[in-house]
C-alpha cells in the first residue's frame, strides 16, 4: 500500500512538474480571478460572491457594469458586462482607488481586491514587471504610465479558446510609481 502511495505521488509530482512547463512558460499567470473567488466570465462565483447583479447594472449603456467596493471602501471593483453574453457573465475586471463614479458601489465584505498572481493596488511599476514578464507595450500621459500586456490567439490560442474570446488584455496605470489602477479580462467581440 504505501509502495503504491509513493508512485501516485510520485506521479503527481511529475505531472506538475510538467504542467508548468506547459504553455505558461511562455508568459506569466494570465490573472482570471479576485482573491481566487470572482472568476472572469463564471456566473456561479459572480451569484455566489454579489447575488444576482443583473438587476444592479444598466443594460442600456454601451457596456454595462457595476461597481462594488471593498469592505473599508477604499478599493472599488468594475465588473464590465458584454452585450449578448449570458446572465451574471463578466468579461473584464478593473481594480481602483478611484472612487469617482462609484457613489451607487455595492457593499462587500472583501478587504482587497487582488488577483492569484498576487497583483494589488500599491506596487511598483518594477514590482509587477516582476510578477507580469516584460513582453509589455508602455504608454505615458503627463505623470500617468501605462503598461498593456495582450494575449492573442498567436500568443495562446488554448486560453482565448477556452474563454470563447478573441483577446486577452490586462492594463496597470502607475502614478509616482504607484499602481493605481489595473484591469484585466477580455475585450468586447
Amino acid at each position: 500500500m504505501i509502495v503504491k502511495l509513493k508512485y501516485v505521488f510520485e506521479f503527481l509530482f511529475f505531472a506538475a512538474l510538467f504542467s508548468a512547463c506547459d504553455s505558461k512558460s511562455e508568459h506569466p499567470t494570465l490573472d482570471t480571478t479576485i482573491n481566487g473567488v470572482v472568476l472572469l466570465r463564471n456566473s456561479a462565483s459572480i451569484e455566489r460572491n454579489f447575488g444576482d447583479l443583473m438587476k444592479k447594472i444598466d443594460l442600456k449603456k454601451d457596456i454595462p457594469d457595476v461597481r462594488i467596493k471593498n469592505q473599508s471602501g477604499t478599493q472599488y471593483l468594475r465588473l464590465a458586462f458584454y452585450p449578448g453574453d449570458n446572465k451574471n457573465v463578466f468579461s473584464l475586471f478593473e481594480v481602483s482607488n478611484n472612487s469617482l463614479g462609484s457613489q451607487n458601489a455595492l457593499s462587500s465584505s472583501i478587504l482587497n481586491f487582488d488577483t492569484e498572481s498576487g497583483i494589488k493596488l500599491g506596487l511598483s511599476k518594477t514590482e509587477v514587471i516582476n510578477k507580469k514578464g516584460n513582453n509589455y507595450q508602455e504608454s505615458k500621459k503627463g505623470d500617468l504610465i501605462k503598461l498593456r500586456y495582450e494575449i492573442d490567439e498567436k500568443k495562446d490560442k488554448k486560453f482565448l479558446d477556452k474563454y470563447n474570446m478573441p483577446l486577452y488584455v490586462a492594463e496597470y496605470f502607475f502614478k509616482n510609481d504607484v499602481l493605481e489602477t489595473f484591469s484585466f479580462g477580455f475585450e468586447y467581440p
